[in-house]
């Protein structure tokens, strides 16, 4: 695909605008895939960024979005492992394979890290190119919808990763955003039976349910979890 061509990009500049302006198609340089995004997520730190909420290292103004599903559209020189008309998920950092944490496999602590949507520019576009390391190919009964909360699900698994459950445990989810939702769903797929949801969620006081269509304990107190009701998340040290 030519890179002549001009796509509209969501910004904004963390003052509380937001704006759709003309912005070049790229072309994958060495090492990035060209993708048509399908489908974005509109997550809770993105109505952060709006406001000047991000995280401290947010590159302003940046092109909003994170969680995205798309299709892979051209290559870069040296992408051998994926195919274009392939399916993929983001996830969103980019990092520099070298430094100790890296090594380690822990790339989310890079020295150099970078996140897309916060000083990479996001997905609120027709077409991205990004490292092709951050796209995961999809199995086709996921759909795009899906595989766009991978990322978000995806921090939620990592965080229960390093923590050890059974079924005899208590759980307390901090927070009803997606993240605890998520967090809920996973604690139940690891057997934990009985979980507490905390917080207020926006829009009233209903009850929550967990994926298998039974009630969570619920307990609130309104303001606890900032003005959009939603769990404070990103990276874990």
């Amino acid at each position: 695909m030519s890179g002549d061509g001009q796509q509209q990009a969501v910004v904004t500049d963390g003052t509380g605008d937001v704006w759709s302006e003309e912005r070049k198609i790229p072309e994958p340089a060495s090492g990035e895939a060209l993708i048509r995004v399908s489908a974005i997520g509109i997550c809770g730190s993105d109505i952060g960024l709006i406001e000047g909420e991000g995280p401290p290292w947010t590159d302003y103004p940046v092109v909003l979005g994170h969680e995205v599903a798309g299709e892979i559209v051209d290559l870069g020189e040296g992408v051998d492992h994926l195919e274009i008309g392939q399916r993929v998920a983001l996830h969103g950092f980019v990092f520099c394979g070298t430094c100790a944490s890296c090594r380690d496999g822990r790339y989310y602590q890079c020295d150099e890290l970078k996140e897309i949507g916060f000083t990479v520019d996001g997905g609120y576009r027709k077409y991205a190119a990004w490292p092709a390391y951050t796209l995961t190919p999809l199995p086709d009964d996921v759909s795009d919808i899906e595989a766009s909360q991978i990322d978000s699900a995806g921090c939620t698994l990592h965080a229960l990763q390093r923590i050890q459950t059974s079924f005899t445990d208590t759980a307390a989810v901090l927070g009803p955003g997606s993240i605890g939702l998520y967090g809920v769903q996973l604690l139940r797929a690891q057997g934990v039976n009985d979980i507490i949801l905390t917080g207020t969620p926006q829009g009233g006081g209903t009850t929550r349910r967990n994926a298998n269509g039974q009630r969570l304990r619920r307990r609130s107190r309104r303001g606890d979890y900032g003005p959009h009701g939603r769990a404070r998340r990103r990276r874990l040290r």
